[in-house]
């Protein structure tokens, strides 16, 4: 028997797995084998493995290590606060939209044979609270091209779940209304370009998402920011 068959047995039975003399970078390609070989059996959870690096320069680390050992499998980063509770400074909005981004994909999705996915994180976040399952799972605003929704309970969703408003869109989790259009960075979207406008229908107090537009979307699904 080998080596990673005699692991995945320990696993399987409920033990635990030490490996020793890893060399800096190549438990990514241990944990890769590990994630592939546990994929089948674990359908049914959000990911296969959780990897828990000692900071946040380890986990950026085994991150880029992954990406390249293993480019099939789905890597969840999971950062850590960049302050400490009660202190006067507010949390990165940017980190604060992949930390909620992550618990959305893990409260609303499951890992699959075909992609298995793997959830990086670190001590720190590890020990930090997080909302509720079913907070994260529910709170979420779905639109599709055609429909319409008003304009009032769009804002004050955007208010309740953590966007700030702007004059200017500029950072991840603000918003912005101008006349008849809403523009927002939601915290799925990687850069600026990546948001939509909505305006509204003539004569109505609603508003719609544009058929033909830059970059046409399926849907536009909103998560909580904060």
């Amino acid at each position: 028997m080998t080596d990673l068959k005699r692991a995945i047995a320990e696993l399987a039975k409920g033990g635990s797995l030490t490996l020793s003399s890893v060399a800096d970078g190549f438990d990514a390609f241990c944990t890769a084998d590990l994630t592939r070989a546990l994929a089948k059996d674990a359908e049914s959870r959000a990911v296969v493995l959780v990897h828990v690096a000692r900071d946040g320069q380890r986990a950026r680390a085994f991150g880029e290590a992954l990406r390249f050992a293993a480019p099939d499998i789905e890597l969840l980063d999971f950062p850590s606060w960049d302050c400490q509770p009660y202190d006067r400074v507010s949390p990165d909005a940017a980190i604060s939209a992949r930390r909620i981004l992550v618990l959305s994909r893990l409260a609303r999705s499951r890992t699959s044979l075909e992609r298995p996915r793997i959830l990086s994180t670190t001590v720190n976040a590890l020990l930090q609270r997080v909302a509720p399952l079913a907070t994260i799972a529910n709170d979420t605003f779905s639109a599709a091209p055609g429909n319409v929704v008003a304009m009032d309970s769009l804002i004050g969703w955007l208010e309740t779940n953590g966007f700030a408003r702007a004059s200017s869109v500029r950072d991840t989790g603000e918003y912005a209304v101008r006349g008849g259009i809403l523009d927002l960075f939601a915290p799925a979207w990687r850069s600026r370009c990546g948001s939509i406008s909505l305006r509204h229908r003539s004569n109505r107090s609603a508003l719609s998402i544009p058929k033909r537009s830059a970059r046409p979307v399926s849907t536009a699904r909103l998560i909580l920011c904060r």
